[in-house]
């Protein structure tokens, strides 16, 4: 609502949470062409497959690694940006934080971009509704949320890790609140543990940020189909 009220850009981010291609499939509320950073397939066939499908999108694709000059422009030029944060960084930019109670690495681009650009910065969700009974094809809906405060401590680093923590929380919650819609195949929680822990302890005594509870104390969903 500021974005569009403001006429701004927003920083979005997504997760593999229903049918997450609907999201650059479909205009963003109020606006289209967003950019979307993806990754490559590994597979030829698959990635050949992938681009012809999204270059029918009202999107801007851009290469996942390399691209925060065009992303800053996107923003820059009042043009939303789409990020799925659920995806394990192997790069020296992914961040640790807690995601249902243990350390996984994931990317900090979305806070690096909303904090740089001073963007505001939501979760949108392509959710499953219902089945049409035709050919087993389902109907989605954009669920949008809300503007999610951003922590400015004057510490970039500090506060990439918190607020990467606060985005990663908002997945989790709707992950917990309809997990049949979640689909992740990678182990996202490759991470060592005694290092985890130390790096998470540190965000908590920085930022004072309340993480989630300990392995013991809550569940890590398998993943859903």
């Amino acid at each position: 609502e500021r974005a569009r009220k403001g006429n701004l850009s927003a920083v979005v981010f997504i997760g593999h949470f229903g049918n997450w291609e609907m999201v650059g499939a479909h205009p963003l509320k109020y606006q289209d062409n967003p950019g979307i950073p993806v990754k490559k397939i590994s597979n030829p066939y698959v990635q050949s497959f992938m681009e012809h499908a999204r270059g029918k999108f009202p999107a801007e694709i851009l290469p996942a690694h390399g691209s925060i000059k065009d992303l800053l422009r996107k923003v820059n030029n009042k043009e939303h940006v789409v990020f799925a944060i659920d995806q394990r960084s192997r790069s020296r930019e992914g961040v640790i934080v807690d995601f249902f109670g243990r350390p996984v690495r994931v990317i900090g681009s979305v806070a690096r971009l909303a904090l740089t650009a001073d963007k505001p910065v939501i979760m949108v969700l392509a959710q499953r509704v219902a089945h049409s009974g035709t050919h087993g094809l389902g109907r989605y809906k954009l669920v949008y949320g809300d503007e999610i405060p951003l922590v400015r401590t004057g510490d970039m680093k500090a506060d990439i890790i918190a607020n990467t923590q606060r985005f990663i929380k908002c997945l989790e919650d709707a992950v917990r609140e309809d997990p049949v819609q979640w689909f992740w195949l990678h182990d996202l929680w490759r991470v060592k543990t005694s290092m985890g822990r130390v790096e998470l302890k540190a965000v908590i005594d920085a930022t004072g940020e309340v993480l989630g509870g300990s392995s013991d104390e809550r569940d890590i969903p398998r993943q859903a189909a």
